[in-house]
């Protein structure tokens, strides 16, 4: 098990960045989630703590010691890939124990070593079977098991249930975290998929165009998103952002939407004071998660009159999507209102999110930001 920094690293091919200079530091034994969009650059962030890529600049770190100057087999890494990357011609047996019949490990250590860990993946009765001969999930467990049999300092997973059906995703979910809680390997675990992140890690690491937009714990990321794109990237539906202004309304503010000028919503007092505080009188984006449209007695809540124009039923609850004067938003909740009957949405102002209109995330509890003139 091994700590691991990540020093100002960099990746440039040819004239494209694929990396800006990234600064992380992750824990002994914590289960580390890297989540993006394709090309965003998650996976080359992989490589490069693997040692599949060298990085243009900077100095990554294993328990303070520097690695990016060492090859990757010296490094003590174990990865599982999208593709499971296991030889075809080879038994099962023989797939887990090739990496440590290489480091010249006798052979009844080597036994006792695969045969524990194939138990403990419920494949010790296939190992005597070739890759052919196996499911989908079999041969992910495959892959699993030839990484842990090796015991890395760390474990690195590009995207290893990509290929699998949505059940057989959500079990090897399951089993790859009590894998994790079981040997303790300090894991980085790539994926596209929000709910993989979601369920899985300690922390996220959210990447876009080759940045870091914002590390977190699960329920940082999604109740105080860094900026939009974290706050749309993750929930299901997407939350619903809504731009407009901050205006003068009677003695007190009101946000003034874009898209529907006439519909002023005014702000509490609380709310309008801590925009005065920070000098809000010009453009913003409001966001509110689709979940959240339901306000509660003695609650300042902001109404918004709410177009329903297609329903998605979904056993527990409905996904319902619509718009206000043009503008699409998208709604779950488990009462089925009628279609194309407009009604009242009613969010609690506490449940707003605030964006400046760079996009950056207003925290009302945060020290004032102090905003750089263009």
């Amino acid at each position: 098990m091994a700590s691991i920094e990540l020093r100002n690293v960099s990746k440039v091919f040819g004239s494209q960045r694929v990396l800006s200079p990234t600064q992380l530091d992750i824990s002994n034994g914590e289960f580390f989630t890297v989540v993006g969009p394709s090309g965003s650059g998650k996976s080359t962030l992989l490589r490069l703590i693997a040692g599949l890529e060298v990085p243009s600049t900077g100095e990554i770190l294993f328990d303070k010691e520097r690695v990016d100057n060492k090859p990757a087999y010296s490094r003590n890494v174990g990865m599982v890939f999208q593709n499971y990357a296991i030889y075809p011609h080879m038994t099962i047996y023989q797939n887990m124990s090739f990496g440590l019949e290489s480091q010249k490990i006798p052979k009844t250590q080597i036994s006792q070593k695969v045969k524990e860990i194939a138990k403990l993946l419920e494949i010790d009765h296939l190992l005597t079977k070739r890759p052919g001969q196996l499911s989908g999930g079999q041969k992910q467990r495959v892959a699993l098991g030839r990484a842990l049999v090796r015991r890395p300092r760390v474990f690195l997973m590009d995207e290893p249930l990509s290929n699998l059906d949505t059940q057989l995703r959500e079990r090897m979910r399951k089993e790859i975290r009590i894998l994790h809680d079981t040997f303790q390997i300090t894991t980085i675990y790539v994926t596209h998929d929000q709910t993989e992140a979601m369920t899985m890690a300690d922390r996220i690491c959210v990447v876009d165009s080759g940045e870091i937009q914002q590390i977190g714990t699960p329920e940082e990321i999604y109740q105080h998103p860094a900026n939009i794109f974290v706050a749309k990237f993750f929930g299901s539906p997407a939350m619903n952002v809504i731009s407009g202004r901050v205006i003068p309304f009677k003695d007190t503010l009101a946000f003034q939407p874009d898209h529907d000028p006439g519909h002023l919503s005014p702000l509490p007092s609380d709310v309008a004071a801590h925009c005065r505080e920070r000098g809000l009188d010009g453009p913003v984006h409001l966001g509110f998660r689709p979940e959240t449209t339901k306000g509660q007695n003695n609650t300042p809540s902001w109404d918004i009159p709410f177009l329903p124009v297609t329903i998605e039923a979904l056993g527990s609850h409905y996904q319902i999507h619509g718009e206000w004067s043009g503008q699409p938003l998208s709604i779950s909740t488990t009462t089925r209102p009628g279609e194309r009957k407009i009604v009242n949405l009613i969010i609690p102002w506490p449940e707003v999110h605030w964006f400046y209109d760079d996009g950056l995330r207003i925290d009302f509890s945060a020290p004032v930001r102090v905003r750089q003139e263009a």
